[in-house]
């Protein structure tokens, strides 16, 4: 995964993570906690014949991305059900 930013018309590399699967299934960014900063959410998978798929989190934190959540999924659906503004 590379992450990269626009900064004066130039696209500049913050960090590039290495995993071990090969395709993107979801990518989100979201504020999931409220604290003002974007959550990266990202959904991926080996290959189209697998039916595991791994949800990774990552927050900016100090200048690099720190992964804050990896478990595994079916489904994702990133919503306020309860109307909280949360």
């Amino acid at each position: 995964l590379l992450f990269l930013r626009e900064k004066d018309g130039e696209w500049e590399q913050l960090t590039k993570l290495e995993t071990d699967y090969y395709l993107l299934d979801y990518f989100k960014l979201s504020d999931l906690n409220e604290d003002g900063v974007l959550e990266v959410v990202i959904g991926l998978y080996f290959s189209d014949f697998e039916t595991e798929k791994q949800l990774l989190i990552y927050e900016w934190n100090k200048g690099s991305f720190q992964q804050i959540l990896e478990r595994p999924y079916d489904v994702v659906d990133v919503a306020d059900y309860n109307r909280d503004g949360v």
